[in-house]
């Protein structure tokens, strides 16, 4: 019954090799702390991870006003989950996988995604020694691996922010396969289904990563595309690569590398998002790429303290709007399942041509892109925004 139980509750690929890691990768891989139950040729390994403290911004802007927020922090570190991992094996180099694994927010309690019980995980296949892993169902996107080369390691202050959370997305109805390990490669193909009968590119998606390991090094390169429902690269929630809402429907492609010296780690990565399809039908301009670049470090003070610190910036080339991000933080690792974490921001944004606002929008983007930043109700565009957040992580 005990079995049953951890499994209901959970869910993770369980192929996660035995490493040294720093505080921080530590923190990111409850799984690598996860509790086994082996019954018979079938292994089950149930984990849970949850973040909550509070959260500042100044310069928020909301139905026509503007000023700071302090709220409760849910998912500004990471997000919450609860998941479980199952193999069974099949012959001497064979086994079955599956996974499950719901994200929530200890906010409110509810789901990442509304309505949706396994929203990050729910799938199954078959792994080879020899030729890899493939799983059906729904997965993360590939893109979430841009966590490998992010200094902030994929926090909401952090690789997302300027573009919007375009590497945090998920997909259901899809197929991914991994392949071994060979002299440091290992790849990666995602595709996402449209499943629509008229039109079968519809709504489909694809995503490929190649990355290398040669002892510090780590290098990761990433495509990935999404098509909005009738089949285009229209770009955000709202039309185009704006300052505010998700950028769901567009090509992206990234490429980049860390290093680890001793007690120094260091990264750096570029990434280009393209919505080539932004105002499809419309006779208004809306800004189609987005080019960012990114530097930092994070650095292991003692065992158990780790610093980060970054600096990345976009541009999109027809507006000229350019934003500047400015991210460092602190994770402490009391144990392998308490830790406190501290996060801060700044976000600077330069003013652009009046006569594009009304198209492009004002460059106000804030610290979470869901925001806009705005100091001054009467003139938005230009506008900084400083801001963090603190509080603890739990993990089983």
């Amino acid at each position: 019954m005990k079995t049953i139980i951890a499994l209901l509750s959970a869910s993770i690929s369980m192929a996660v090799a035995a490493q040294t890691t720093t505080p921080t990768e530590s923190m990111l891989s409850p799984q690598n702390n996860a509790t086994k139950f082996t019954y018979d040729k079938i292994t089950l390994a149930p984990y849970a991870r949850l973040v909550g403290g509070i959260s500042y911004a100044n310069n928020g802007y909301e139905a026509g006003e503007s000023g700071s927020l302090t709220e409760v922090a849910s998912n500004q570190w990471g997000t919450s989950f609860i998941g479980a991992g199952m193999t069974v094996e099949l012959t001497d180099s064979m086994r079955g996988v599956a996974n499950l694994e719901t994200g929530f927010g200890t906010k409110d309690g509810q789901t990442n995604i509304e309505d949706r019980l396994f929203d990050r995980r729910a799938n199954v296949g078959v792994q080879h020694d020899n030729y890899g892993q493939i799983t059906f169902g729904t997965h993360l996107m590939l893109s979430q691996q841009v966590i490998k080369i992010d200094p902030m390691a994929f926090q909401s202050i952090g690789v997302n922010t300027l573009v919007n959370g375009v590497n945090d997305t998920f997909a259901e109805n899809s197929v991914v396969y991994r392949s071994p390990e060979l002299y440091g490669f290992k790849l990666d193909l995602m595709h996402k289904f449209g499943g629509k009968v008229t039109e079968s590119k519809r709504d489909e998606g694809s995503s490929a990563t190649l990355t290398y390991n040669n002892e510090n090094l780590e290098i990761l390169a990433l495509y990935q595309e999404t098509k909005d429902e009738f089949g285009h690269y229209t770009g955000g929630e709202f039309y185009g690569l704006g300052t505010q809402g998700q950028w769901r429907y567009a090509e992206t492609y990234a490429l980049g590398a860390s290093y680890q010296f001793s007690d120094l780690k260091v990264f750096v990565g570029y990434q280009d998002v393209e919505a080539s399809d932004s105002g499809y039908l419309l006779s208004y301009e809306f800004d189609t790429d987005a080019k960012m670049g990114w530097v930092g470090a994070n650095y292991n003070v003692t065992d158990k303290l780790t610093a980060n610190a970054a600096f990345y910036r976009v541009t999109k080339p027809f507006s000229g709007k350019q934003s500047n991000l400015y991210a460092a933080g602190i994770n402490y690792e009391m144990n392998e399942y308490f830790s406190f974490y501290t996060t801060v921001g700044y976000i600077g944004n330069n003013t652009i041509n009046p006569d594009l606002i009304s198209d492009v929008g004002a460059n106000n983007h804030a610290l979470a892109y869901w925001n806009v930043a705005c100091d001054n109700t009467e003139d938005c565009d230009g506008t900084n925004q400083l801001g963090g957040y603190t509080g603890v992580v739990f993990r089983l």
